[in-house]
Formats: structure tokens, C-alpha cells, sequence
């Protein structure tokens, strides 16, 4: 059996910020003219919530949440079994978070593949979702690069090959160049991107 995308959905906060120190440079380098950000009583379970609720008439199908973010609401319990519930789907549904980044919706779809080939899975809803606005200060510049947002895709059975095989490559030698920190019992996000 192989899996495909049936569909993708997305949600972004109304709240807009927009860019206007280094305008030209973090345009012409990235391409982004502004960034969202999430309301001080939202996180990413909200935002996944609303991205879900786009495919409203396939949700009663799903058997499968997996759901990517490095932003939960809480260490423990998993943002995929809140979703469960939220979204009051059946409890008979596999669910796992994976805290993983800019890579994380490229191992979301492997994982959902392995799902669906070795039989545990029919209809997997994958969702990425991150509030980093939360973890950057003001005097931190990445914070015009990094949006609060959520996409939810919807990945099922197929007859035909849709997805193909997978590679990855991991170098965890600069992990201090991109990680929030607990500083002066705050967490706050730091990055090098020249490292990225």
C-alpha cells in the first residue's frame, strides 16, 4: 500500500508585524514582507485547531494525528492527544508529536508513509504548527523571519505511488546556533542563521 496528499490547509493569525528595520535585506535575501503573529491567549493547539477545522468533512475518517511543533502548550501532555480531543475525534487514533523545525513537515510525510504502509494508519491528519513570537524578544532581529502559523494536511491510502522515498541528513555539531534557553528564568530563542 502506498500513501498520497489529498489535501493541505493552512491558518495564520490576523495579527500582522511588519517589517521595517532592514526592510530591503531581509526582503531581497528571504523574500518575507512581513510576519503573524498569534494573540497573547493563543498557542499552537489553537492555531492547529483552526487550520483542522478546514477539513471539517473528512476529520470524522482520520485514525492518525501526528503533530510536528518545537512551540507546545505544555511539556507533557502531547499536543496531538489535545488535538484529539478538541477536535472530538474517536479515541481508537494513533497520535505522536515530533519536535522537529524548518525540517519537520518532511519527517511529518515519512512518518505518515511508514503509517500507512506497515498498516496502522488509512487517513492521517499531519499538522505543523509553532508559535515562536512567544520565545523572541524585541532586540532579537530573527523575529522578522519567524511566523506563528499551523498547516494541517490530510494524507491517505493510495493504489499508486504518490510518495516517494525519503533522505536525511542530520548534523547536530551546531545545536547551540538555534535553540531557546532558559535565561534569567526566561525562555527566549537565540540564532545564528549564518550556522543554520
Amino acid at each position: 500500500m502506498f500513501s498520497k496528499i489529498d489535501k493541505i490547509e493552512y491558518y495564520l493569525p490576523r495579527r500582522k508585524k511588519i517589517i521595517t528595520k532592514n526592510f530591503n535585506k531581509i526582503y531581497n535575501k528571504t523574500g518575507i514582507k512581513n510576519t503573524r503573529i498569534s494573540n497573547a491567549n493563543q498557542d499552537v493547539i489553537d492555531l492547529a485547531y483552526k487550520a483542522c477545522l478546514k477539513h471539517k468533512e473528512k476529520l470524522n475518517k482520520i485514525d492518525s494525528i501526528i503533530f510536528v511543533t518545537q512551540t507546545p502548550r505544555y511539556l507533557l501532555p502531547s499536543c496531538s492527544c489535545i488535538l484529539q480531543d478538541k477536535l472530538k475525534l474517536k479515541k481508537k487514533v494513533y497520535t505522536i508529536d515530533l519536535n522537529m523545525g524548518c525540517s519537520g513537515y518532511i519527517y511529518g510525510l515519512s512518518v505518515a508513509d511508514s503509517l500507512i504502509k506497515n498498516g496502522i494508519g488509512k487517513n492521517i491528519l499531519l499538522v505543523c504548527a509553532d508559535t515562536y513570537s512567544k520565545y523572541i524578544d524585541k532586540k532579537n532581529t530573527n523575529r522578522f523571519i519567524f511566523s506563528d502559523s499551523a498547516s494541517s494536511t490530510l494524507i491517505k491510502q493510495s493504489n499508486k505511488k504518490k510518495i516517494f522515498d525519503f533522505s536525511f541528513f542530520t548534523d547536530g555539531s551546531k545545536h547551540q546556533s538555534i535553540i531557546i534557553n532558559k535565561i534569567d528564568q526566561v525562555e527566549k530563542f537565540y540564532m545564528v542563521g549564518s550556522d543554520i
